[in-house]
């Protein structure tokens, strides 16, 4: 899990109470990906067609331990410490891993320069249905039974003193508005693309934020309706989790994380070749540099495995 810690919250949207499980991690199955339907938990942001997921969701970049091989560290992740996570910690409702994959850069379209890798290989996340759950799972962390227990699995796989946490608001396109998105179908494994982003220094967050999803992301829904689902989760600048247990928790050093489906490998070059193509590269390229700083834009393909609901609490 790697968020132990005696946590002090300071998520500026949790006193609402009005917290609910997007519907695209409510249906997950075991085997297969997300969902993508955002059906429920959601709300309209300023009459765009970008919607605000409706739940806490609490984020941890992850590095594996030192000298550990890529297939073990998934291997006991997924077989050893989610279990265990399922068992023994309590609150949260959904539960995802997304590994990023070795050599999985993505180069092309309108972006020139190679991606750097990123310098960690999983993005965990926890989703909390509500304050009251936040704040169980939180205590469940001072009991010092779960504590050590959590830590103790923690130290055989990862990197402790790398972890970086935080919160985010996420928004969602609806899938209605992507001409990739499954038609009824469940259980389906898509493939995910995870991209990091910078805001543009002379703007903040908030302002990034809101030219992203009033402007920026429905270009993206009307040149790119090949994509199934399609997701931006913005830090929250005073959203970390402050935490005993890991002295380097801090904010990470993007402002941003969008997260894209695909339904088929094909899809991701028809992708690449449409920001290719002239007047949509300059298109694009024209409205990003007025929100990020494109020369750190990272892109990189994830393995996402998802918890079933039904072994949250059970171990599995």
């Amino acid at each position: 899990m790697a968020f132990v810690g005696r946590g002090i919250l300071r998520h500026r949207r949790v006193a609402a109470g009005r917290w609910r499980l997007p519907g695209h991690l409510s249906s997950a199955r075991s085997g297969g990906a997300i969902k993508n339907d955002c059906s429920r938990g959601e709300r309209r942001h300023r009459g765009t067609q970008s919607q605000e997921m409706s739940m806490i969701r609490l984020i941890g970049l992850l590095t594996k331990k030192s000298g550990m091989n890529y297939a073990d560290f998934v291997d006991y992740y997924e077989h050893r410490h989610v279990p265990l996570i399922n068992r023994i910690f309590p609150g949260f409702s959904a539960y995802s891993r997304n590994y990023v994959l070795p050599n999985g850069q993505v180069e092309g379209g309108h972006i020139e320069d190679t991606p750097a890798a990123p310098d960690f290989n999983v993005v965990t996340s926890l989703w909390f249905s509500d304050r009251a759950a936040l704040q169980a799972a939180l205590r469940a962390l001072d009991q010092p039974d779960i504590r050590s227990a959590i830590i103790e699995d923690e130290n055989n796989f990862i990197e402790r003193d790398r972890t970086i946490t935080f919160f985010v608001d996420e928004y969602a396109t609806p899938d209605a508005n992507l001409r990739g998105a499954p038609k009824g179908q469940t259980g389906e494994k898509m493939t995910k693309m995870v991209v990091m982003l910078n805001r543009n220094p002379t703007i903040t967050v908030d302002q990034m934020r809101d030219y992203y999803e009033g402007h920026h992301s429905v270009l993206a829904a009307k040149y790119l309706s090949m994509l199934a689902s399609y997701h931006r989760n913005y830090v929250i600048s005073d959203g970390s989790l402050d935490t005993g247990a890991l002295e380097s928790a801090r904010r990470p050093e993007f402002d941003a994380i969008t997260e894209i489906w695909f339904r088929k490998q094909e899809d991701i070059q028809e992708m690449i070749d449409t920001l290719s193509e002239p007047v949509a590269a300059k298109l694009f390229a024209d409205d990003e540099e007025k929100i990020l700083d494109r020369s750190r834009i990272q892109r990189f393909m994830v393995d996402e495995r998802v918890t079933p609901a039904a072994d949250i609490g059970r171990g599995g």
